[in-house]
């Protein structure tokens, strides 16, 4: 059955919000017959112990290979890579310089870094076809409009490195990650979900 790998990285706060949203993730793979992976980026409080036990109690475990730690800038990625994963699922991905009071220009150059690694590893493993990228709301806009649908050319333009730099970083590291997979030569397709 295919391979599946979700990397998860940080949340802004400790609210884990970002566990609940991958174990739904998982045991829907779960229960489509995949086999999964789980990479995923513990708060620092947080023993990885803490965060595997809910993954092997869903339903269809058997075929969690593993749930491993990663750090927050993605750093040690291949070995996550190992093996034939097809698709790719990211999940909580932000900036490692939030709180940078610093130049947007470098602000964006240490946001996107973490991310180029993960896309760079995706084009090398030749047996990946599709990346799955999870959004959120502040990519769209800064304030929700209830009267308005919103729709893939709404983008959050009022959001910087010195303003509401969580939406920024979010915001930033989409667009870079759509522009890498409509250049020539990228292997794989890239799909964005507002969850």
């Amino acid at each position: 059955s295919p391979l599946i790998l979700v990397l998860v990285g940080k949340t802004k706060d400790k609210s884990m919000s970002n566990l609940f949203l991958t174990l739904h993730l998982v045991q829907q793979l779960l229960h489509r017959g995949h086999r999964v992976r789980v990479s995923f980026s513990c708060p620092d409080s947080t023993p990885l112990s803490e965060i595997e036990k809910h993954f092997f109690q869903l339903s269809g475990s058997e075929n969690v290979l593993e749930v491993v730690d990663i750090d927050e800038g993605f750093v040690d990625l291949d070995y996550s890579f190992s093996g034939e994963v097809v698709t790719v699922y990211l999940v909580s991905w932000k900036s490692q310089s939030e709180s940078l009071t610093t130049s947007s220009v470098e602000f964006d150059t240490k946001l996107v870094a973490p991310i180029k690694k993960v896309l760079d590893m995706c084009s090398k493993a030749l047996s990946v076809k599709k990346v799955i990228v999870t959004s959120c709301i502040v990519t769209l806009t800064h304030e929700i409009d209830n009267s308005k649908t919103y729709t893939e050319a709404d983008w959050n333009t009022s959001s910087s490195a010195s303003y509401n730099s969580y939406a920024h970083s979010k915001t930033t590291g989409e667009k870079f990650a759509l522009n890498y997979a409509s250049t020539e030569g990228c292997k794989f397709n890239l799909v964005v979900i507002v969850p």
